[in-house]
């Protein structure tokens, strides 16, 4: 399946301090092989981290 994910690195604040930290957009599910969607209601927090 292709899950549809944006992540963007954040390594400063509004005060110009370093401070690392980072966003992410996930799909609430995903294509299968034969391109139709497949919903997930669920992402583990697990998963993320490992991702």
């Amino acid at each position: 399946m292709t899950v549809g994910v944006i992540t963007v690195i954040h390594t400063f604040g509004r005060d110009l301090k370093f401070n690392p930290d980072i966003h992410a957009l996930v799909t609430e599910g995903a294509l299968d092989n034969r391109n139709e969607w497949v919903s997930s209601e669920y992402i583990p927090y697990n998963f993320l981290g490992k991702s």
